[in-house]
């Protein structure tokens, strides 16, 4: 129960002082996840009661053909994202090649 130096508390004092700021963690703690379970659950309700007003006039199949298009962007924008990636590659080891070269006619 006895703790050495400056900052260090001996005995119950420090452990109560310990056992306070604990305490206080936990319950920071449980109010921060109430205020984000809120929040989401604000939001998760927001965006229910839009589908449930858009269901009736949104046919089945313009929801079908959203989703199509969205995964077609997604797949677009890994392939471009690759392309790029791979030019970049080229590049620098294009680059790197000639340094190397120009460094060993330095020399």
């Amino acid at each position: 129960m006895y703790r050495f130096g400056k900052t260090q508390r001996a005995g119950q004092v420090g452990y109560w002082k310990q056992v306070r700021a604990n305490f206080g963690k936990h319950y920071i703690t449980i109010i921060q996840s109430a205020i984000r379970r809120y929040i989401c659950r604000r939001s998760f309700l927001r965006l229910q009661h839009i589908a449930l007003m858009l269901a009736p006039i949104w046919p089945p199949q313009k929801a079908q053909e959203i989703r199509e298009q969205r995964a077609a962007v997604i797949i677009g924008k890994h392939v471009r994202g690759w392309l790029v990636r791979r030019r970049y590659k080229r590049l620098r080891h294009s680059i790197c090649d000639i340094q190397q070269y120009s460094r060993g006619m330095r020399l």
